[in-house]
């Protein structure tokens, strides 16, 4: 299964994003990207090691957000 991205809310600030599991068919995770705090997952792997995940990859791609760090830093 591949992830896939909506978006949620997109205001002058930045995005909100429901980007579903790999892994786990019923569960989704919350991403936000603004242009001040930079990026938020609610997934394990980011709250836990505060490290870009693939959720914000996907939601990064999903609206061709530039954004070198999530690229770089992406290890999941």
């Amino acid at each position: 299964m591949s992830l896939t991205s909506k978006t949620v809310l997109h205001d002058g600030q930045g995005y909100i994003f429901s980007v579903s599991s790999e892994s786990e068919e019923t569960t989704d995770y919350t991403v936000a990207y603004d242009r001040v705090d930079g990026w938020f997952c609610n997934c394990p792997h980011y709250i836990f090691r505060k490290a870009y995940c693939k959720h914000m990859q996907a939601a990064a791609v999903s609206e061709n957000i530039i954004d070198t760090t999530v690229f770089k830093g992406v290890d999941a």
